[in-house]
């Protein structure tokens, strides 16, 4: 069980304290291989590259809950894509609220103050180079891959309905309605029942055949040997599985732009399917440069202007669609490629596959 937010500070105390000598008095080594009168080393911590759960512990934020939940900027909730008008956090600020609350006289006064700012104190803090609000990166495997990529595919294109057809049942039919897809009721008329038959045929996006389409794709399509593999029938009977953050990459980025061009690229400029085409281009562009080996300056401000585009479009297409964390921290995504080169360099793959590879040791369910 994880210990709570306001006592987990005690976990990072030992670290810090490392590092916090490494970084004020370094440590010396009586000889190297180039100096033999030996050398002073010095250690800081450059970046922290976790999830968002894991980043609001470490840099002493509030949870997504929170009206000031976000890491970087002091906005209020999700929906705001208009970057210009932003206010950036900062180091100094971070640092002023949050010794206010370490130094708060009573429990009630550090609420006050967490209420206020959403920003707790940190140990990382007592490191005296640490900003919180530059330090604590994006993942874009967490927020690209299994955020946006799955949320895009399930929730706006809705390739997420069960594909298995039930046994037949012997029934006596006593009408048949117009549309049998039709999953309005046709008797039940109380409020609830019609607002979540409304809401169910909103979701329709997508045709079965759009589904098979892309299963075939994905059947005969030939792939290079470093592609990762994805289930047969992706997204539709449980079957299909739950992908891995890779699998969700490789089916954005590969196999979904083949079959939606191929599918919905001749429609009429006005039609919903051409639309959908055109806001999952936005994003898909945005993943790959974002997922690029190399970066520069142009491609972050080309990362940025796709990513603005999708949201715009996707409040256009879909008004009431609430939007989620990911959809905002995606365009912090911008800071973090100009401050810390491509991501390769600071996702959480190589973290995530370390951990399962300490899951898979054998210890009986015992401790040490």
């Amino acid at each position: 069980k994880e210990p709570p937010l306001d006592t987990i500070n005690s976990y990072w105390t030992p670290l810090v304290d490392a590092f916090l000598t490494l970084w004020v008095d370094g440590v010396k080594f009586s000889r190297t291989y180039e100096y033999k009168g030996g050398r002073v080393v010095r250690c800081a911590i450059v970046v922290v590259i976790c999830d968002l759960p894991a980043a609001r512990k470490i840099g002493g934020f509030s949870t997504y809950s929170h009206r000031r939940f976000c890491t970087h900027c002091v906005c209020v909730g999700y929906d705001d894509f208009n970057t210009s008008r932003w206010q950036r956090r900062t180091a100094t600020e971070c640092r002023v609220w949050m010794e206010k609350y370490k130094n708060a006289p009573t429990g009630a006064a550090a609420k006050r103050y967490f209420d206020q700012s959403g920003l707790r104190w940190t140990e990382f803090l007592r490191l005296p180079y640490f900003d919180v609000s530059r330090m604590i990166v994006v993942d874009c495997m967490h927020n690209l891959f299994l955020g946006l990529l799955r949320a895009h595919f399930r929730g706006i294109l809705g390739f997420r309905a069960s594909t298995t057809n039930p046994p037949p049942r012997p029934a006596i039919l006593i009408s048949i309605p117009e549309d049998p897809d039709n999953p309005l009721p046709t008797k039940a008329n109380d409020t609830k029942t019609l607002a979540r038959a409304i809401k169910a045929l909103q979701k329709r996006r997508t045709e079965h055949s759009d589904m098979q389409a892309l299963w075939n794709d994905i059947a005969h399509i030939i792939k290079p040997s470093w592609v990762t593999s994805l289930p047969a029938e992706v997204g539709g009977s449980a079957s299909g599985g739950k992908l891995k953050a890779d699998q969700w990459r490789v089916l954005g980025t590969v196999y979904m732009p083949l079959t939606l061009v191929r599918l919905w690229s001749n429609s009429d400029p006005a039609s919903v399917q051409r639309q959908l085409l055109d806001l999952t281009m936005d994003l898909v562009s945005a993943v790959i440069l974002a997922a690029s080996r190399e970066t520069s300056v142009s491609t972050a401000e080309a990362y940025h202007r796709y990513m603005l585009s999708y949201r715009a479009g996707l409040q256009k297409l879909f008004p009431d669609y609430d939007c989620l964390p990911n959809h905002h921290m995606a365009l912090h995504i911008t800071e973090c490629l100009l401050l810390f080169g491509p991501v390769h360099g600071w996702w959480t793959f190589p973290f995530e596959r370390l951990i399962g590879t300490l899951q898979r040791i054998p210890t009986n369910y015992r401790q040490g």
